[in-house]
């Protein structure tokens, strides 16, 4: 899905979601 992102962008969007998740 977010392939045309870095790795750095696509860690820190997937931390964002999972923090989201978590509450």
């Amino acid at each position: 899905m977010y392939q045309e992102l870095s790795f750095d962008q696509s860690d820190l969007l997937f931390a964002h979601l999972y923090q989201q998740n978590i509450y």
